[in-house]
């Protein structure tokens, strides 16, 4: 029940992003607008006080996302929150929070949806929350709202073709017969009808019409009695009777115009837009046509109309290419534009106080007009950040440095040439991309080389140790965008090589180790989309836009075959299978550097996913080798497609593996103390052997300054900037001055923008937000106001870290300062001082934290996250879940614990049940039995996560599980510290001591391993509530289970 906690953290740079918008809509509260744009990123907006301004950026899908829809989701635990669905080109449609970008399902459809419509319906006398998801697929999918499960499909009989438009007709209720009309993209109109008593999972159409209504990209049914259609298609727009189909007005487009969709304003009155943005109401049947709005883009925009019955006012939202949105708010009876709202991402950077900083702007020569960054590398081993530039230079800095200056108030971040820093010139323009070799492929090349790819079309080979150029490759005839590793399975020669991609439609195998072209593949007629490697037949195979495939020979250079069609896709079939059996597990180094630089989310997902690799493979035994390898900080470049986009960089800080570095790196300094002083007992009475000593120290620190002339960020450096940036300043002035006078914390210079993972490694980051005068305090409460899920996460994470540092002899930041390094102050004098402070410092957020926020918009933590962490493999991260939890169940009161109760006693799984063996773990009223979802248990997991995600069905059974494990640890918690308020729910104490000891009893099984964290959790809330659950139990098998246990592991 444990994994990775994670904290996303973004520099977004001087410049905005690009949202090139190609799907938006409105919240049903219209408090809210959501976009989708061609990159597959989401945009969560908010509408307030006649404004419109960014809030969450969302990185949701891998292609272009081509429709989203608002829908209301009431299945989370008493919570009634407005949710939205989305869905891509790739056929990836995701559900997602509206309040901070989480996403909750994910599903995968077959074909390429065009449009998604969220609407209620009666199915099987149920209401449901359903999409209605069509496209290029002869079929129309019902999907459940919560699930995205398939739930009915409406096909056709007669001539099944691609559905272009539909719309569901509007009824009196719900409860009536629905109808739902499709129109095919060869013109007929289709009409399926859905009975409110339902069962079937597939309907048929009830009728069908060919009206030869070509390139049709809307359709509308009138609310009012009289039932008229509008049908809209790119050169003219109808309304017809939706009875019998007959034309009752006819509309043809301008010259050079085209209609883009529409929609009815009343009975009377139509809305059309064109494909400019032109917005025309015409009143039926066409005796006045009104124009109100109109505005040049560069591509077609994107309008939506939404009727505010509470207002009586007609909403007109539009999305435009450069990430804009304007609300038009159009009065019903006058017709007259009452309102208009515009916002940008771009009208947000220029209202905004203070720019966000990017990663290395203080080394720019003239910091108000930094040298924007245009390829980005993050070198784990080091913790150092390489940084291409536009003018050709290549910067490298030491990651927590560089955000330290730009997010701190630092004092350093004002000394010219801060942080230490290298910058290696040798390119004439731009740099492109970046490469470090080792980190790919560890044992095949040296730790000192860098590569580096520009837009002078070279390819340059550096020594980042001595910080002087190599060798220079000049091989392309065009820039060089992109730079691979071999394979391991490729011939010696090959993989002392590196992989250049041009843009000239070219590939070059370059020899670091004899520094020359070993392969140029050139000549490709169109850009190359794809580069496969066979080592065993020697062969490289280039796909290329045009769905062609070049296979080239390594070894000599000659070009094998050239193929197209059917064979061509059939070879890059064989590839993509042959990689999926070889790479089941992929290469962390390789998604992290390439996952948003070519908007590829799949190797971003499976990176989260792992939660960047995690430190401790087992459950009770910490690995110092993977504890002193793993990243505590990692660096991304979000760089995206056009090159001339924003500088913007993710950081991620592992909490747990911070932890184990800060414990590892004082367990190291202390062993070196007791070496020293059992070497100065024994060597204090001769001179010499303490001049050798000096000597040698001496020529170890020059050799260590001449190898590299960087420092490298120590845990203490991260945890600094870390604990930092999460600290609630401003809540209580005295904690905040001993966190700067004895912790050595630094205020952030402005509001940080976080971000959250979810879901399938999905993620999303706050944008920056205008400062207004009214705001208290920002940089402190800003981001508890956000979600009660990011508010776990960053409670949990400043608890345990600040719990850790607690343990370490004053661990203080404070230190003496040598050259910007900081080192531990080990003096005992003012031990007890600090180790208080630290306290001070988890009360605030554990505790108090509630009652400083009393009147701003607080989201609690969420008592469900915090239970999955209640024996975490992690010791800090349990012990600070365990008294956040504790904390928030007295936080809310008896009568706020009552409704915990009630919400989740009907997820107490039933282990007394007489049908059920209990020893079953598949059957349905063990779950807790079988196993958790990767996701939640942070274990290794006997079920695969690809065949997971091939069978929706059993993720669906998965998240029941996860809701019953949770119930019980729960439900466990308030019993054995609340056991008074469980006791009168005499059946309810009794479940859920069965519960506990059916885990605790269960023998050990690949689904439910011996030490799996439900049943640590198990194990210890029957200790603490043993009052509690004894009368519901037999003591005897407990003990026995228990001495089982323990001899097992002793074994």
């Amino acid at each position: 029940m444990s994994n990775s906690l994670i904290v996303p953290l973004v520099l977004w740079g001087n410049t905005p992003p690009t949202h090139r918008i190609s799907a938006i809509t409105f919240t049903p509260d219209f408090q809210s607008v959501i976009t989708g744009c061609r990159d597959g990123q989401l945009c969560v907006w908010d509408v307030k006080d006649g404004d419109i301004s960014p809030k969450l950026l969302i990185f949701g899908h891998s292609s272009a996302v081509v429709s989203v829809t608002s829908v209301k989701n009431d299945v989370l635990i008493q919570e009634k929150r407005s949710h939205f669905v989305s869905v891509s080109q790739r056929g990836e449609i995701c559900l997602w929070d509206i309040s901070d970008g989480r996403c909750l399902e994910q599903n995968k459809l077959s074909g390429i949806p065009t449009c998604i419509v969220g609407q209620n319906l009666m199915i099987n006398n149920e209401l449901k929350q359903c999409v209605l998801c069509y496209g290029q697929f002869p079929e129309i999918l019902i999907l459940s709202a919560s699930t995205l499960s398939t739930l009915l499909t409406l096909n056709s009989r007669i001539y099944p073709d691609w559905v272009a438009c539909a719309c569901v007709v509007p009824g009196k209720s719900v409860k009536d017969v629905c109808d739902i009309v499709g129109l095919t993209v060869s013109g007929m109109i289709k009409v399926w009808r859905l009975p409110p008593n339902s069962t079937s999972h597939t309907l048929y159409e009830e009728e069908s019409r060919q009206v030869n209504y070509t390139n049709s990209v809307d359709v509308k049914i009138s609310e009012g009695d009289s039932k008229v259609m509008l049908i809209i298609c790119t050169h003219a727009w109808q309304v017809c009777d939706y009875v019998d189909c007959s034309l009752l007005c006819y509309t043809a487009s301008k010259p050079g115009q085209s209609w883009n969709g529409g929609g009815f304003i009343s009975d009377d009155f139509v809305a059309i837009w064109s494909k400019n943005g032109l917005v025309q109401i015409y009143k039926l049947p066409f005796s006045s046509i009104d124009l109100f709005g109109s505005q040049e883009y560069s591509l077609p925009p994107i309008i939506k109309l939404y009727h505010n019955k509470s207002n009586g006012s007609l909403n007109f939202i539009t999305g435009g290419y450069g990430a804009s949105v304007s609300l038009n708010e159009v009065d019903v009876t006058s017709l007259n534009l009452t309102q208009s709202v515009y916002s940008s991402f771009v009208k947000l950077w220029e209202g905004l106080d203070r720019k966000p900083a990017g990663i290395i702007d203080q080394l720019s020569h003239d910091p108000r007009e930094p040298c924007h960054v245009t390829a980005s590398l993050f070198i784990s081993q080091y913790c150092y950040l390489c940084c291409g530039r536009e003018d050709g230079s290549i910067v490298i800095v030491p990651a927590a440095k560089t955000c330290k200056a730009n997010l701190l108030r630092d004092e350093f971040a004002n000394r010219k040439g801060w942080p230490p820093h290298k910058t290696l010139r040798g390119h004439h323009d731009r740099v492109t991309c970046l490469l470090y070799p080792h980190q790919e492929a560890t044992a095949r090349y040296a730790p000192e080389l860098l590569v580096s790819g520009s837009a002078d079309f070279s390819v340059i080979v550096w020594d980042i140790m001595a910080g002087t150029l190599l060798h220079s490759f000049h091989t392309h005839g065009g820039e060089v965008y992109q730079l691979l590793v071999p394979p391991a399975a490729c011939n010696q020669r090959i993989r002392q090589s590196i992989c250049s991609v041009g843009i000239d439609h070219s590939v070059a195998l370059l020899n670091l180790r004899d520094r020359k072209c070993i392969l140029l593949a050139s000549r490709h007629p169109t850009p190359i989309v794809t580069i496969q490697w066979r080592p065993e037949e020697d062969f490289l195979i280039i796909a290329c836009s045009d769905s062609s495939v070049f296979v080239w020979q390594m070894e000599t250079g000659h070009l094998d075959r050239f193929e197209q069609g059917q064979v061509a896709a059939n070879i890059l079939a064989a590839c993509d299978e042959k990689d999926r059996l070889d790479n089941k597990a992929p290469d962390n180094s390789v998604n992290i550097s390439q996952a948003l630089k070519h908007r590829n989310i799949h190797a971003f997902k499976a990176l989260a996913q792992q939660g960047l690799k995690s430190i401790m493979d087992g459950l009770d035994e910490q690995d110092k080798n993977d504890a002193e390898t793993e990243e505590q900080l990692h660096v991304r470049h979000d760089l995206q497609i056009p090159s001339n986009d924003s500088d913007s960089h993710i950081v991620f800080f592992n909490t747990e593996s911070l932890i184990a570095k800060l414990l590892l790196e004082h367990s190291s300094r202390t062993r070196k103390k007791q070496k020293s002083g059992d070497r100065n007992e024994t060597s204090t009475s001769t001179g010499k052997a303490m001049i050798n000593n000096f000597i040698k120290q001496q020529v170890s620190r020059r050799s260590k300054k001449s190898s590299s002339l960087l420092e490298v960020d120590s845990a203490i450096d991260i945890a600094q900037l870390f604990v930092s940036c999460l600290h609630a300043w401003g809540m209580d002035p005295s904690i905040d001055n001993l966190c700067t006078e004895r912790l050595g914390l630094v205020m952030p210079k402005t509001s940080v923008c976080f971000g959250l993972l979810s879901h399938k490694g999905h993620m999303s980051l706050m944008m920056p937000r205008r400062i207004t005068g009214t705001v208290k305090n920002d940089n402190g409460n800003h981001h508890w106001c956000i979600s009660s899920s990011l508010t776990t996460q960053h409670l949990t994470a400043i608890i345990s870290i600040a719990n850790t540092m607690m343990e370490l002899p004053n661990a203080s930041f404070r230190s003496k300062i040598k050259r910007g390094v900081f080192e531990l102050n080990l003096g005992q004098t003012n031990f007890s001082q600090v180790k208080q402070s630290w306290s001070l410092l988890a009360t605030l957020h554990c505790v108090l934290l509630p009652e400083h926020m009393e009147g701003l918009d607080y989201k609690p933590p969420k008592l469900e996250f915090l239970a999955r962490r209640w024996q975490d493999r992690c010791l800090e991260l349990r012990e600070a879940a365990q008294a956040l939890m504790l904390a928030e169940l007295r936080q809310i009161g008896a009568a706020g614990r009552r409704r915990v109760v009630e919400g989740w006693a009907h997820h107490i799984p039933d282990y007394v049940d007489p049908q059920a063996p209990p020893g079953d773990p598949e059957h349905s009223t063990s779950p807790a039995s079988s196993s958790m979802s990767p996701e939640e248990t942070g274990e290794r997991s006997s079920i695969n996560s690809e065949e997971a995600t091939a069978h929706h069905h059993h993720t669906q059974r998965q998240s029941v599980r996860r809701r019953h494990a949770t119930a019980i640890v729960i439900l466990g918690v308030i019993g054995a510290e609340f056991g008074q308020e469980l006791e009168p729910h005499y059946s309810l104490a009794r479940y859920t001591c069965k519960a506990l000891v059916y885990l605790l009893l269960q023998p050990p099984s690949v689904k439910l391993p011996a030490h799996i964290p439900i049943r640590r959790a198990a194990i210890d809330l029957l200790g603490r509530g043993f009052t509690v659950w004894e009368p519901y139990m037999e003591v005897s098998a407990v003990l026995l289970g228990l001495l089982e246990l323990c001899e097992s592991y002793s074994r």
